[in-house]
Parts: C-alpha cells; sequence; structure tokens
C-alpha cells in the first residue's frame, strides 16, 4: 500500500530519504489540501526541503536528524491555502510516524 517516490534533483537534500512511518492526516485536510499538492509537499519534507519555515525551525530540523531522535516540521503552500508536515522521529526508524494538518485559522 505504500506509495512510490522517485529522488528529486532539484530538492535541497537529494540525497536524504527521510523514514516518515505512517502518515496521518488531520481531521479536515483532505477538504482544504488537494490530494497532489499534498503528496508533493510531503516528498519534499521526506528530502528535507521544509518549505516556509523561519531559520531557528531549520536549525531544529537539522539538529534532529543529527540525533535521530525529535521532531521535523515543515510548512507548505497550495493553491488552497496553507498545510504542515510534522514527522516524530524516534532512534528506531520504523516506530517514526507523520502528520499532515493545517492551521487552526483556517477552519
Amino acid at each position: 500500500m505504500g506509495r512510490r517516490r522517485t529522488m528529486n534533483p532539484n530538492l535541497p537534500n537529494p540525497t536524504i530519504t527521510i523514514n516518515l512511518g505512517v502518515i496521518r492526516r488531520g481531521g479536515l485536510v483532505h477538504l482544504f489540501i488537494p490530494r497532489d499538492e499534498m503528496w508533493v509537499g510531503i516528498d519534499h519534507h521526506q528530502q528535507g526541503d521544509w518549505g516556509n519555515i523561519d531559520p531557528d525551525a531549520k536549525e531544529w530540523n537539522r539538529k534532529t536528524l543529527e540525533r535521530t531522535e525529535g521532531t521535523l516540521f515543515s510548512k507548505h503552500k497550495t493553491s488552497s491555502g496553507t498545510f504542515f508536515i510534522i514527522t516524530h522521529v524516534k532512534p528506531d526508524a520504523t516506530k517514526n510516524h507523520t502528520e499532515v494538518n493545517i492551521p487552526f485559522g483556517l477552519i
């Protein structure tokens, strides 16, 4: 049931592939974010393109990748609005999980 993806050499870190684990969409994501645009954001997130986040959040993500534990955060814009992707990284990568959600103000 997994989705096959290919490396995108246009992303900042084409050699990075983050194990996202189980991907869950927040309650109303399917109403506001087109599915194909959501998957583009997930592909970018998986390859270390954090989208439109501030430098402190990018640094947090870098440190999370170094220590292989913590939270990775990205923010992506679509034709319908903005959505967030959060991956909870565990030392045992098989326990990672990812959430896709929309900002509360959009509801």
